[in-house]
């Protein structure tokens, strides 16, 4: 198995490797995807990550256009996904200090505990 440095390109990996079992991915295109994966701050959660290391929405340039365009179809599906389960979803993306995974991705989440 490659080691990866960062924990968004080690799930792209594992999700072209087949590592992420089908029943958990809930989108996944060219540019981007979203898998149900449980957080310890919420109830339920779905991750929305760009396949391009993308360190933040800061980094993001022009020729990320497409990606852009996608993450939202992601984030669409994601929520779309919770709101079909539970009735309701948060959108939520880290950045600065709060950001730990230097790699583009959103939570989708219901039932999110405050720390």
């Amino acid at each position: 198995m490659e080691k990866h440095e960062c924990w968004g390109c080690e799930k792209t990996a594992m999700l072209e490797r087949g590592d992420i079992a089908p029943e958990r991915i809930i989108y996944n295109s060219e540019h981007t995807f979203a898998f149900d994966a449980p957080w310890e701050y919420s109830q339920e959660r779905v991750s929305v990550q760009t396949k391009k290391h993308i360190p933040t929405i800061h980094d993001l340039t022009p020729e990320d256009n497409k990606i852009v365009l996608d993450l939202m179809e992601a984030i669409k599906a994601a929520s779309q996904f919770l709101i079909d389960k539970k009735g309701g979803c948060e959108v939520l993306m880290n950045q600065g200090k709060f950001q730990n995974t230097k790699h583009i991705h959103i939570h989708i989440c219901y039932g999110v505990y405050e720390t």
